[in-house]
């Protein structure tokens, strides 16, 4: 029996200073720059949810900084896979171009996800930066339709591992906008939430994810997907950066255009003087979601763009929807004047040629949304008395 006590005891001590070990390597980890900041051009798809690796907010938030020198007006752009760049090939990306175009005064880093929402990633590092006193301009993109979408568990998991952080900014109206979204959703969904928040919880003690992403990045990976297919176990470190393919198939475009045309229909409707407007009821979401997910200390430091569609298939749109279509941009922009936001929409004079398929801008059109962007940042870097 004493020897049976002798051995939980030390059991229990074992596992005790391996948990304190493993924590301390992963809070170490949190501290160091995973990514190769000098030949980094952004969160491509295999350091991305994309292919199951969730880089974290300290790895985001040391990746920014590492390419930000103190004296720099730091540039973080965030959003989804249109400002990620996703037909460009790195060394002709927007963001470069970007970087190029402000000059030295400005650091530009793209952390845009594919999927990933508006006001998330790039919206919770900047407000980390300007916590630390830094000079922050964020940038992001969306479109009518999705900036007032709730956060599905890849957005949750990132909010909730800045929030037990404490990366962010004090915003009570956000958490009980993101209560709101989640209880109008199914009961599962809840339940994965709830889960999310212990387990985001819990690595905020123990940085487990952190050290877990520095193995995989750095040693060797575990899970299959499609895109690393027989690579898979390959450290992620590896995979380089490269444009994907264009999505420019028929049979995409043309799922594409009835989308457009669906959209169109549910966001607005022409009264019987032929003036627009918005359908109130399906922006309800809109206008209880988008106020209250960025902190107003940040809003004032943001650009939001709203991005146009190919003009191959708006010109497939019949009269009226085109119509519909430039006004909801517009009473969308002014809705989210009303909030705060500073709202620009890019895209409604580009050419076919500057899109590689429906929505995403190709090598030259991103040269194009880079002169665009560059302007807004320097009128807003102004304005901020940078």
């Amino acid at each position: 029996m004493q020897s049976l006590k002798i051995d939980i005891i030390a059991f229990a001590v074992g596992l005790l200073l391996a948990l304190i070990l493993l924590s301390f390597w992963g809070n170490q980890a949190s501290k160091t720059c995973l990514f190769r900041t000098g030949d980094f051009h952004r969160i491509h798809r295999f350091i991305s949810p994309y292919t199951s690796f969730y880089p974290t907010i300290s790895e985001l938030i040391e990746l920014v900084e590492k390419r930000s020198p103190p004296d720099k007006i730091v540039v973080v752009v965030g959003g989804d896979s249109v400002f990620n760049g996703m037909c460009q090939s790195p060394d002709k990306l927007w963001t470069e171009e970007l970087g190029r175009l402000l000059g030295d005064r400005y650091a530009v880093t793209n952390i845009s996800f594919h999927g990933m929402h508006p006001f998330a990633a790039g919206c919770f590092v900047s407000e980390y930066l300007l916590k630390k006193g830094r000079k922050v301009i964020c940038l992001t993109d969306g479109q009518p339709d999705k900036f007032g979408a709730g956060f599905d568990d890849q957005h949750a998991n990132l909010y909730y591992d800045a929030f037990f952080k404490g990366k962010l900014m004090d915003c009570k109206e956000r958490e009980k906008v993101l209560g709101f979204i989640s209880a109008i959703n199914e009961q599962a969904f809840n339940t994965q939430m709830i889960d999310l928040k212990l387990g985001k919880g819990m690595d905020s003690l123990f940085y487990a994810c952190d050290l877990w992403n520095t193995i995989g990045y750095k040693q060797f990976f575990t899970i299959w997907t499609p895109a690393t297919g027989p690579r898979f176990l390959l450290p992620r470190r590896l995979f380089k950066d490269e444009g994907e393919p264009a999505l420019y198939d028929q049979p995409r475009l043309e799922r594409e255009l009835g989308y457009l045309k669906e959209r169109t229909r549910h966001l607005a409707v022409l009264d019987r003087d032929g003036h627009a407007r918005l359908i109130e009821n399906t922006y309800k979401r809109f206008d209880a979601f988008v106020p209250a997910l960025t902190p107003d200390e940040l809003k004032k430091n943001m650009l939001v763009f709203q991005t146009r569609f190919n003009p191959s298939l708006r010109q497939r749109l019949t009269a009226d929807e085109r119509n519909l279509d430039d006004e909801i941009y517009e009473l969308t922009a002014r809705r989210f004047a009303r909030f705060g936001y500073h709202v620009v929409t890019v895209g409604g004079d580009f050419l076919p040629s500057d899109y590689c398929d429906a929505n995403h801008f190709s090598d030259q059109g991103g040269v194009r949304l880079a002169r665009v962007v560059a302007v807004q940042v320097e009128e807003l870097a102004r304005r901020l008395s940078y």
